[in-house]
Formats: structure tokens, sequence, C-alpha cells
């Protein structure tokens, strides 16, 4: 299917180039093209005549863009901007489009992105381009997030230049052109797609942190005299078909062109100079590739020469993931959500699949040789981070883990199956192999395991599906908040993943929110759980090597809502704890609130649990007790609750009896069902006060045994 290039009136345009070369003249295959006569109306590019930018802010975009709409001359983007399904978002020649940046990490959403779910037509004009970039002075890679489009057929981008960011464009379930632009100084990829049709034509990538160009998930891609230089690694592609004709690389010191897990190009008639690694052309076993009459650094083949000039307003003088790179790709080890205790993994790589299981971390290992024919999974102790290499002939792609008791499953992104195995002899072996529900829609990331069950995020991560251990979907789960957007892991009581927001959050078993912790470094790709801390793995930086797994120790708090009634009449207790709350119920022949908790051994837990004053009507005494022994309580009030602060050591799976005396109240109570606790989402900052309530200090221990007397109100 053809790419149509026109707003108002498709048009198919064939092209028959002449390319005129140093030492021959020969034609070029018909393509399509954007037409050379720019239909839309001109406007002043806002660079001055030494190319820097005018100071002028120009007009500010927050708000989506739900009908057709047109931007012109200075665009400033204060908030993510989604384009709807039914609207084009057109951006005329000479359009300086900024983006405000965020270098924090606690505040992800200030990441900016443009995410287009209709259409975009950025048509600039050679000496007009339109500009995505920083509206820092002066900007670094990861100032805003990047250009996302999802399931656009004919969105286009012409002589535009994209820079500054965490990726450049990325394409999912696609069908567009990238032309006569420029993509540089991000930090992963500059043109990524999955699941797509594109032609990336006379382009020109460099100084991007990983790849100029990544095809990763059943893509078609015609890559036509485009210059490669000074990067990483120029090409790469995974389940793909690639045809890569008269394209000009230079200046890389790694891999090349790689053609890796079932892909198939044919790549012809490119010019490979400068290139230090002799082998630039990387084929692995599974896949294929055609090489005709490719020049290896003679220069005998013509160098693509294009028509509009690479304009730099302020240069990045580093490729993203250099020692003077300036983003921050790990963050404070300590913060009031969470703490890092420790890091191991060098010399791994980074991943998508980790588990802890039988005393042992389990990953795969992206970086070195295998003793298979794919990835080693690793058997990595968690005390000292020594390894054992596991062989591996079957799983290509491994994108979440989980372990049940018995055995492991995994879920292999390219073939989109998830295979049970164990291991024997040192090597991977399968039990059984299935499809992931719903595979049409493509793949996800991330694996978890009851022990029954196994639990696998949509492709949006909208959705949690519930399936058995053959494959059957038994339900689809809804998933508060930002839903899942990277690992996924079940605690015994409770799953932790990561959010759209890029935040670790806490869900029940029933998936509701009830807290988040701010990340520890850029990209939390997969996460496990040790009975006692959360492990974490992350892309830090791709090109790196350091230690990308992390054990991180939760400090949130999370709040939680139980309705008790109480002669006919519905109470709400809210308790906020920093334990993992099993239930809360009142016993109204013992006159005793039974609360239970969990926390890891030798750690401090501290629980606020707020009464509503209706409920303890006349005078009363508190007494709190784990195993018969007094704990702390300290009594504070409102105008509105009774507010019980209890200091305990956590022992694992604890019951903390309440005793109230003096409390006037009926034999007739209703002991809560896991149906009747609703959970309410703690706001990021994780000053956990319910609203409407006065904030409650803590205070250490004063006394065992605290009584008090009801004012009168």
């Amino acid at each position: 299917m053809g790419i149509f290039l026109c707003a108002k009136k498709k048009v198919d345009l064939l092209i028959l180039i002449f390319v005129f070369g140093v030492f021959a003249n020969y034609w070029i295959s018909v393509i399509d093209l954007p037409s050379l006569n720019n239909p839309l109306t001109s406007t002043t590019q806002a660079i001055d005549s030494n190319n820097n930018f005018q100071s002028i802010l120009g007009e500010i975009k927050d708000q989506n863009v739900n009908e057709n709409e047109t931007w012109s001359g200075n665009i400033l983007v204060t908030r993510t901007i989604v384009v709807s399904k039914s609207a084009t978002l057109t951006i005329l020649p000479g359009t300086i489009v900024k983006f405000q940046h965020y270098r924090g990490y606690k505040d992800p959403n200030k990441k900016l992105s443009l995410f287009i779910e209709g259409t975009i037509h950025a048509h600039g004009e050679a000496d007009n381009q339109i500009w995505f970039t920083s509206d820092a002075a002066p900007p670094i890679n990861g100032d805003w997030d990047g250009i996302y489009i999802n399931g656009s057929k004919d969105s286009f981008f012409n002589y535009t230049i994209v820079e500054y960011g965490i990726v450049g464009i990325v394409q999912y379930h696609c069908e567009s052109i990238v032309a006569n632009s420029i993509v540089r100084w991000v930090n992963s990829e500059g043109l990524y797609a999955e699941y797509s049709k594109v032609k990336y034509i006379n382009n020109t990538l460099y100084g991007n942190g990983y790849h100029e160009i990544a095809l990763e998930q059943f893509n078609n891609a015609t890559v036509y005299r485009n210059i490669f230089k000074n990067g990483i690694v120029a090409f790469h592609s995974e389940n793909s078909e690639s045809y890569l004709l008269n394209n000009y690389f230079t200046n890389y010191s790694g891999d090349v062109v790689s053609i890796a897990a079932h892909s198939n190009a044919t790549i012809k008639e490119n010019i490979f100079d400068d290139t230090l690694d002799a082998n630039h052309i990387t084929v692995t076993s599974n896949s294929n590739a055609t090489l005709i009459n490719n020049d290896n650094g003679t220069i005998t083949l013509p160098l693509p020469i294009f028509d509009y000039e690479d304009i730099q307003n302020f240069t990045l003088n580093y490729i993203p993931g250099d020692k003077n790179d300036q983003f921050l790709y790990v963050y404070d080890s300590i913060d009031e959500t969470r703490q890092v205790k420790r890091r191991m993994g060098e010399n791994l790589s980074f991943g998508w699949a980790l588990e802890y299981a039988m005393g042992y971390l389990w990953r795969f290992d992206f970086w070195n040789l295998p003793l298979g024919s794919s990835l080693d999974l690793i058997r990595m102790d968690p005390d000292n981070g020594s390894v054992i290499r596991i062989r591996n002939d079957y799983i290509e792609n491994p994108r979440g883990l989980a372990f049940d008791g018995d055995n492991f499953f995994v879920y292999d992104h390219s073939q989109l199956k998830i295979s049970q195995f164990m291991i024997a002899n040192n090597s991977i072996v399968i039990l059984n192999t299935f499809d992931i529900p719903k595979k049409v829609e493509g793949g996800t990331q991330s694996l978890t395991s009851d022990g029954y069950f196994l639990y696998l995020p949509s492709r949006m991560g909208d959705l949690i599906r519930k399936i058995n251990k053959s494959g059957s979907l038994i339900e689809e789960i809804p998933v508060p908040g930002d839903g899942i957007a990277g690992g996924l892991t079940w605690t015994g009581t409770h799953f932790w993943g990561v959010s759209g927001g890029r935040n670790l959050t806490k869900y029940t078993s029933d998936w509701q929110l009830i807290g988040q912790c701010y990340p520890v470094a850029d990209g939390t790709w997969a996460i496990a759980y040790d009975g006692d801390y959360i492990w974490t793995l992350q892309r830090t930086c791709e090109s790196w090597i350091d230690n990308k797994m992390f054990q991180v120790e939760p400090l949130i708090s999370t709040q939680t809502k139980y309705n008790i009634t109480l002669n006919d009449t519905l109470f709400t207790f809210i308790v906020k704890s920093n334990s993992s709350d099993f239930g809360l119920h009142y016993n109204a022949i013992e006159r005793e609130i039974i609360y239970e908790i969990y926390g890891r051994q030798g750690s401090m837990g501290f629980s606020t649990l707020f009464l509503p004053k209706g409920f303890l009507p006349g005078d009363f005494s508190v007494v709190a007790q784990i195993d018969d022994i007094e704990i702390p309580v300290e009594i504070t009030q409102t105008d509105l609750h009774i507010i019980l602060d209890l200091e305990y050591a956590h022992n694992y799976f604890r019951v903390i009896r309440i005793k109230i005396d003096d409390i006037t109240d009926s034999s007739t109570t209703t002991i809560p069902s896991s149906s009747s606790t609703q959970t309410s989402f703690v706001p990021l900052g994780f000053i956990f006060a319910p609203i409407g309530l006065l904030s409650v200090t803590r205070r250490i221990i004063k006394k065992l045994v605290a009584t008090n007397r009801r004012r009168a109100t």
C-alpha cells in the first residue's frame, strides 16, 4: 500500500530519481516520495542570519488535538499532546516546536511527548525546515521524551529536525514515511518501529545514544539514501523485512548493521566508510541477508547529496552515553519513597526478564556470547553476585519471566509465545509452549505468577490478562491509573508493576492501586520480589555495561478503606501504613479491632487508623497488642476522626488486636469481606494524609498504654 502524502488530496507520486555520481551515473528504482513542490504555504523560519533561535517563546500548546489543527511559527509545548484518532495535525514549513524540558525524575509526566493516534503532516522545505527540539538553553539529550505514532496510515515527516529527546520518532502499527530529515542527539533510537510499514529516505542520522534506526517486531522497511554517522549502532532489525539501498555509513566502532531474530534483509550498493569493525554487517544464524555490490570503504559508489543543510542551533559535543553525558540516568539512592540497598549485574547489560526463585535471581544475558544458540539464562546469587550460565537454544527474545513454585514460564516477544520450562543438565528444557492471548494485537512486556495463574499485560498495558498454565484466557482485569508499561511481579500478597507513569506501583490482589515509589534509574524494564525487597532491572544507558540490577526497599505508606456496619450504620475506616494490609475487622463481642499486616522481619512498621467519631461514643480506652504483648499506641482527634498511631516490629505475618473499653455498641456487626474493601490512590509526593484531615506527626514511644477522655464537641 502506497503512502499518501497530501492532507486534502491523496496523490500517488512516482518519481524516477536520476543520481549523479563521481564515477557512475545510474537510475534508481521507482519509489513513493513526497512532492518536491510543497503544496503548503511557506512561513518564515524563526532563525536569524547566524542560525540562532529567536528568543520569542511562541504560542503555548497544552491541550490535546481533538480536531484538525495547524501549527506554525513558534510553538511551546508545556504538556504531553495527544492527537486523537479523528484529527490531523498539520505543521507548516519553518515551524519551531519546542518542548518544555525536564531533568528530574520525581514527576515523569513532565517529560513531554507528542503522541499521534490520528495523523501528522509535518511538511517542511529544504530551506525552511520544521524543528522539534528542547526549550532549554543550552539543551541536552533527554530534555523531552519524543514523537510517538500509533496506528496511522498516512502520516509523514518531510524536511524536519528532531533532536534532544529520549527517542526521535517511534512508530507502532503504522504506514508512514520520514524523508529529508535530521534526527540527532537522542538517548536511544533515532527512528524506531514495531508492526509497521515504513520508508526512511534521504535522512541524516547521527549522534544518537543507541541505534540510529531500529526495526523491532514485524516491520517492512525501505531504507534508501540515508547518511548514518558518528554513533553506536547504525541499523538493527529483529523479526523484520528490510531493503537497504544506497546508504552511507561512517565512523562506527561496533556493529554497523545488525540483522537478527528471524529477519531478512537485502543490503545493496551501500557505502561502509571508516568503520573500525571490519565485520560491519552482522547476521545471526536465524536470519538472512543478501549482500549486493556494497562498497567497503573504497568509495567507488556515489555519496548521497541532499538539498537541505545540517543546521545546528546548539551542538552537543558528545554522544549520549559518553563520559561527558549530562543526562540523569541513575537517580538518588534514597528519597522519601524508597531506598536502594545495593546494585549488581555488571557486564550483563539490560534486559526485560527478571525473577526470584529458589533463593536466586534469574535473568537472561543480552551482552555476552551464549553457550547455546540463543541468550544464556543466568542464575545469580543475590548475596555475592556470582553467576551460573544455563544453556538456551529456544527462547529468542525474553520479555517476562515467572516461577510458579515448580517450573518457569517465559514470554518470548519475537515468537509471541509463552514457554514453560525446567532446567536439567545445565540446559533449558521446554515442557510446553502456547500463544499469548490475542496475539494479533502484538507483543507486550512482563509476566508473573501467583502460583496458580499467569498474569500478562495487554499490548497497551491497560488490561491484565489472567491465564491458566495452558494459555487459556480466564479474565481481563482493568488496571487503574496509568496501566502497566514495564515489569510485573507478585509478592504473595500484592502485585508490583511499573506504571505508564514510570513509577514502581503497588496493587492489591484484586488490582486496586494503593501506592507508588519513584524509580531508581531510567527505564525499569523488569522487577522481582525476594521476600523482603523489590529487585529491578534498569536500562540506565543502553550502551553501558554497568550494574543494572537494583535491590530496592519501598518506604511508602499505602492508604486503604474498610467498610464496617454497626447498628445498621456504615462506617468507613481509613488505614495508612507502610505494612502490607491483609485486612481489618471489628469483633463486636470482644470489642476489639483485628488488624492483619505483613512486613519484612526486622524492619519497623507504622500504621495510622482513622476511626469515625460516631463509631466511638462516650469515654473509651485503647490497648494494642501483638501476641499478647502491648505495643505503643498514640491517640489524637480531629472533628471527624479518632486517630490511632501504632508502631511495631515487623515479623512477616502478624495480627494486631486493638482492645477498646467502655464502648457503647450493639452485638450486630457485619465483618467486611474482601469485596467490601476499597482502596484509594495516594498521590505522588507521599504525604498520605486523607483530604480534609490534619497532618499527623508521629511521635516516638511515650507510653505503652494511652487513654483518652473524649472531650465534648
